[in-house]
């Protein structure tokens, strides 16, 4: 054993099969690139409740496992955190190279009714030869957010049923993973645009309807309900959550400025009528093909009550930078422009390493 230290340290994920079993990492298993793996919560002790021991404790018993994690990651164009993506959406479209021959994978990502089945076996090291696992981790909510002129970052929430140190996966074959170029999306590329524009105008969306925005956050979550059964010796430990109420997606955008001439929010918030967007970042180009991009796509969305952020007194060097918050909705039809988008949102993703589906 020895001491690793954070260039050391290597992480790895794999489609889980059976829940509460640790799945074999070398069997489909990714390097997972992560700025953080953070692991919390325990069990709950219940203390005995014998007498005649002087008021002190004699035994407890450790029972009602509860664990949960939070992963973060640089936003990246070709790394595994779309793993992620794929279990919190649920609904993931075989991979279709965009230019024939040239490598360019086209991935889409749409929400599914449900994402029951879908859980993860995260690995990762904490010594040269001993590896912390999740045997099945069920992601739970994600994040994507970025800023003006800066890489975008991907938090993911989850329900892990157990962390202990793998007896499976090894140090070495974490390292041996597939390892996928890094790439960060950056904000505010020349052929990138961010979009909105009415729903009810039947227009496609184009360059008319470019925003200029300072930053923004998308949000998907799916709240799951930890199930415990009494099951001999792994009665501590949660079954497969289930889900609970509806899924909550929303849509918050930065605006480098208040000016009504370029984005009235104020009009978006007093008069609520649904909007659809649409917002492109690109990278390098793949082979002779085309960028590697990601596309989200939002085809009914509709300002929250409360009163959009940023409008109080600005300091004497500051600017008004308001932001306002959208709920994504399911659409009736889908809008011209965005054939076959009627779900929350979808995200479409091009990729020049990864020819299969990331996690479904």
């Amino acid at each position: 054993m020895s001491i690793i230290g954070f260039n050391g340290a290597v992480a790895g994920v794999v489609k889980g099969n059976t829940y509460g079993t640790e799945a074999d990492i070398t069997a489909g298993g990714i390097n997972l690139y992560a700025s953080s793996i953070s692991p919390s919560g325990g069990y709950a002790d219940f203390v005995t409740r014998d007498f005649g021991q002087g008021g002190k404790r004699t035994n407890n018993a450790r029972l009602a496992a509860s664990f949960d994690c939070s992963l973060s990651f640089d936003w990246t164009f070709s790394q595994a955190w779309q793993v992620f993506l794929a279990g919190i959406l649920g609904t993931e479209a075989t991979p279709s190279e965009t230019t024939v021959g040239q490598g360019d994978y086209l991935h889409k990502f749409d929400v599914a009714d449900s994402i029951q089945g879908l859980f993860y076996t995260v690995v990762y090291s904490i010594e040269s030869d001993r590896t912390m696992v999740i045997p099945s981790f069920t992601p739970t909510s994600i994040t994507i957010a970025a800023e003006i002129n800066g890489p975008g970052t991907v938090t993911v929430q989850g329900v892990a049923d157990n962390v202990k140190e793998s007896s499976m996966n090894t140090v070495a074959e974490v390292t041996a993973l597939v390892d996928y170029p890094y790439e960060s999306v950056v904000m505010g590329g020349a052929n990138q645009y961010t979009r909105i524009h009415n729903y009810s105008t039947g227009s496609p969306l184009s360059s008319t309807h470019d925003k200029e925005i300072a930053g923004f956050t998308l949000t998907v979550s799916r709240q799951k309900d930890r199930r415990y059964g009494m099951r001999g010796a792994l009665s501590k430990f949660t079954k497969e959550p289930l889900e609970l109420g509806l899924i909550d997606a929303t849509l918050t955008v930065r605006h480098t400025e208040l000016d009504n001439a370029g984005f009235d929010i104020l009009d978006y918030w007093t008069n609520p009528s649904y909007k659809m967007g649409e917002f492109y970042f690109d990278g390098s180009q793949i082979g002779s093909g085309v960028n590697a991009s990601y596309k989200l796509q939002f085809p009914s969305m509709k300002v929250k009550g409360a009163f959009p952020g940023g409008h109080g007194i600005s300091s004497n060097r500051g600017l008004f930078t308001p932001d306002v918050t959208f709920d994504l909705f399911k659409a009736a039809a889908a809008p011209s422009g965005m054939t076959g988008v009627t779900e929350l949102l979808r995200v479409s993703s091009v990729n020049a390493v990864r020819s299969a589906k990331w996690g479904t």
